[in-house]
């Protein structure tokens, strides 16, 4: 059963650690401002604190302007609502340096919305289970006589998603970082990122699309549409936060399904493959793990602590809280998340600590953290985190001495309660690095297995067969066959009668025969590729 990451959650109210303080509580910072404490040291605002909204944003936007930022057009694609009624923080436009967008407008609407418009509420024989339909449609060609509904509701969005497959093409990608200053405003988790959701659907609605031109027999309009998903999926991948990266890798994955459907039935030449597989290449790269948390990531989270400072233990209450009802439960505990939710911690006490104890403690974690990111080799960088890891797991065997925030208040020593507290702080603000690099490493495996593909599918067309080994692709195909990341070995490759199998061992180094998720029988954990491909069937 998955596991609820306790740091995407606890995100979700972070924003009540920007609750204004407390009528009286002082406003002198009671930490030092230090490259070893608060990493930066400038810019400062009103109230003396580094400024770190202002200094991401800054950073982030270098090189960038209106007319060359891909995000200028997806907000315009998007529109300036969540969910279709809260608008988004006009900070944004600011950042963008573009006019906020009017409250109507062409912007994107989501397929149960359109089917709820067109039929006003009533359900058309056609209309099926829209999920279903959808997910289908993701990796099968079709036509709009076979789904005339998805036909409409795809060309109602035909302008804004020009407007994805136009900013695509843009050469930067940037969206403000925007704090949340109130406890009403909506949690952190949208306001650093408003359209991560909208996103997630539009690169579904452009692949949905592409697989419509494929079956209607338009090859080149549909490797548009699906090049336009990759680039799109990049870019929202290689944005600020965590949320983004993991909407990226999502979609991403979504478009590489649809280019091996796109493989099998697109009838191209071998040089028109060729141009494709170049077309791939040419997508730039993600932006490394260890970047995103030597700079962002680390900045996000000692604004968290120096939030805690100024405004009080909001969020880190509701954290250690949530927390707690959460361990061992999984997706069971999502009812005592909504619990929590609805009822908050209330103005928690003050910890009396060593500011400077908790940030400095903080840094250092990132330090170690990165050092194991930028190990180069796969082996080494994993052992490295996976002692990483087992230390942070000491600090949760440590911290069962004092379970509650109360029992942290009630240690005697300052220096030993400001230690375990800054320990309790890396606890609950340091996401799962296993888990993310896990899901970094299939997205790059997933991505060296689909340029095989590419390369398996020129030299049928020139053999008249697949070949008997993956060497064979060499040099004419490519380059060298990469390995598999996960056991250090060849990839495994089984040609059949008419086809093949091609697959990585996946995270958990088993070769489970080309099983995947959603196979039968469960528990596969493999990445496969199979020519011809196989029509999973929808519930």
């Amino acid at each position: 059963m998955p596991k609820i990451p306790v740091f995407l959650v606890a995100a979700m109210f972070a924003a009540f650690a920007r609750a204004d303080p407390p009528v009286g509580q002082p406003k002198k910072p009671a930490f030092t401002i230090a490259k070893d404490t608060t990493f930066l040291t400038a810019p400062l605002d009103a109230d003396g604190d580094v400024d770190y909204p202002k200094a991401i944003n800054e950073r982030l936007r270098q090189g960038v302007t209106p007319e060359n930022n891909a995000s200028v057009l997806y907000s315009r694609a998007i529109g300036p609502k969540l969910d279709g009624k809260k608008r988004i923080s006009p900070e944004y436009s600011k950042w963008l340096q573009v006019p906020e967008l009017p409250e109507e407008g062409d912007y994107f609407v989501e397929l149960g919305e359109f089917m709820r418009k067109r039929y006003d509420g009533e359900e058309p024989r056609d209309y099926g289970d829209l999920e279903d339909a959808q997910s289908e449609c993701l990796a099968s060609a079709w036509t709009a006589k076979e789904r005339p509904y998805l036909a409409a509701w795809l060309k109602a969005n035909d302008k804004c998603l020009s407007l994805i497959v136009e900013g695509s093409k843009r050469s930067h990608y940037y969206l403000p970082i925007v704090w949340v200053k109130s406890k009403d405003d909506g949690s952190l988790v949208f306001g650093l990122v408003p359209h991560a959701y909208p996103c997630r659907l539009i690169a579904r609605a452009l692949t949905i699309r592409a697989m419509g031109n494929l079956g209607e027999g338009r090859p080149r309009e549909s490797w548009d549409d699906l090049l336009a998903v990759h680039r799109f999926s990049r870019n929202i991948g290689n944005g600020a936060s965590l949320t983004e990266f993991l909407v990226g890798l999502g979609t991403e994955g979504v478009a590489r399904s649809a280019a091996i459907t796109f493989l099998e039935k697109s009838q191209l030449t071998s040089q028109q493959l060729k141009m494709r597989l170049h077309d791939l290449r040419q997508i730039p790269s993600q932006r490394s793990l260890a970047d995103r948390f030597d700079f962002v990531e680390r900045v996000v989270h000692l604004q968290a602590i120096v939030d805690a400072q100024r405004a009080g233990l909001f969020s880190l209450e509701f954290a250690d809280k949530l927390s707690a009802r959460m361990r061992g439960k999984g997706i069971a505990a999502i009812p005592d998340v909504i619990d929590l939710a609805k009822n908050p911690p209330q103005a928690p006490k003050p910890i009396d600590c060593d500011w400077d104890v908790v940030l400095r403690n903080a840094n250092r974690w990132f330090d170690r953290l990165v050092a194991c990111l930028r190990e180069k080799e796969h082996g080494h960088r994993n052992r490295a985190l996976d002692q990483f890891e087992k230390d942070r797991k000491k600090l949760e065997e440590r911290q069962e001495l004092w379970p509650t925030f109360e029992a942290i208040r009630a240690i005697p020593d300052k220096q030993t309660r400001s230690q375990v507290f800054a320990d309790r702080v890396v606890m609950l603000l340091m996401p799962p690095m296993r888990t993310l690099l896990n899901a970094a490493d299939r997205n790059e495996q997933g991505e060296r297995n689909t340029q095989i593909a590419f390369a398996l599918a020129m030299y049928k067309i020139d053999q008249g067969r697949y070949p008997a080994k993956l060497d064979a692709l060499v040099p004419k195909y490519l380059a060298q066959v990469s390995g598999d990341l996960f056991s250090g070995k060849e990839l495994i490759y089984r040609p059949t009668d008419d086809g093949y199998l091609l697959y990585s061992v996946g995270v958990n180094g088993q070769d489970d025969g080309g099983r995947t998720f959603g196979d039968e029988p469960i528990g596969g954990d493999d990445l496969p590729i199979r020519m011809p491909r196989i029509k999973k069937k929808t519930n």
